[in-house]
């Protein structure tokens, strides 16, 4: 997963970095889970995978695209790359979601042990 600082949050026009899902599960495995019953857990990001990088890798942001399928203009933000999008027009927009809850999809419990709280 790399260096922390490049797991990143932004929301509200606040940036927060995170762990990880490495890091995450490492401390799960040393200091157990919480007493809570929702072990479901979805994370969404606007990064995707986009190539190896040794035994890392490395990620492009998802892309938004017009109705048509047609790419929408980027401009530069604070050394940044942003989509130029308008107000009141539709858009289609990828996301990368990954599963960093405790259950599989099929609900199973993936590392066969009962009753964990």
């Amino acid at each position: 997963m790399g260096r922390g600082w490049e797991h990143i949050h932004a929301n509200a026009g606040e940036v927060r970095h995170y762990a990880g899902e490495d890091a995450g599960n490492g401390a799960v495995h040393l200091y157990g889970k919480t007493q809570t019953i929702h072990k479901n857990d979805l994370g969404v990001t606007q990064w995707k995978y986009w190539s190896a990088a040794g035994e890392y890798s490395n990620h492009a942001i998802c892309r938004i695209y017009k109705t048509d399928d047609s790419a929408v203009a980027r401009e530069d933000f604070n050394g940044f790359k942003r989509y130029k999008v308008k107000a009141g027009h539709e858009y289609k927009v990828q996301f990368t979601y990954e599963n960093n809850g405790y259950y599989d999809k099929s609900n199973r419990n993936p590392r066969n042990i009962s009753n964990v709280h």
